[in-house]
């Protein structure tokens, strides 16, 4: 039991092709091999409508997230798909009516985490570090290291004070080399962003 759980968890945690073929297996049929950068992961459930998206580096993407939900009209005859695709639903559409109903891509930015069943809608920025709670929806764009919650969405409070979050979005450390943020003391952001800085050698 232990190794079949230690099997499972490896699939989320590294970046190996058994955890590619765990997410070609259980990713909703909808779901693709998307622009997803380098150290993010995802589990299963995971929908995203464009695959214009784009989803930045170090990222968390829990169970069950939408990136990209559309709208239905909701000021016509019907809010049903009929009127405006051709041959949905079995449904023989003679006038079609474009709206753009297509989805429009998403940025996600890097280090985001999104909990699980959170929905973003459709052309939505989410900021660097930004966290999604679990089950809110998305409906404006997120400003970086803002923690939002709720339906719709709103900003709960910053990880960090703002004299912070300017310098994080300055070094931008999602860019150093691999080597060099595994030497980072993680759990201390202060003396991370003071060896980030020596890593680029700023003052």
């Amino acid at each position: 039991m232990k190794k079949i759980i230690v099997r499972i968890l490896a699939c989320f945690i590294f970046d190996t092709e058994k955890r590619r073929r765990f997410r070609k297996k259980h990713l909703h049929k909808k779901t693709k091999q998307y622009n997803i950068g380098k150290h993010s992961y995802y589990a299963s459930g995971l929908i995203i409508e464009s695959e214009d998206t784009v989803i930045g580096k170090y990222c968390s993407i829990s169970y069950n997230v939408v990136i990209g939900a559309s709208q239905h009209p909701t000021n016509w005859l019907s809010t049903s798909p009929i009127q405006y695709a051709n041959n949905v639903l079995d449904f023989p559409t003679k006038h079609i009516c474009n709206i753009g109903i297509t989805s429009k891509p998403c940025y996600i930015g890097n280090d985001v985490w999104i909990g699980t069943k959170a929905v973003i809608m459709h052309d939505i920025t989410i900021g660097d570090g930004a966290i999604i709670g679990s089950g809110a929806v998305v409906t404006h764009d997120v400003p970086p290291y803002a923690i939002v919650v709720g339906v719709p969405a709103k900003i709960l409070r910053y990880r960090f004070d703002e004299k912070t979050i300017k310098q994080l979005l300055e070094l931008k450390w999602w860019n150093l080399p691999e080597e060099q943020v595994a030497e980072l003391p993680f759990d201390d952001i202060k003396a991370c962003i003071q060896q980030i800085k020596k890593f680029r050698k700023m003052k």
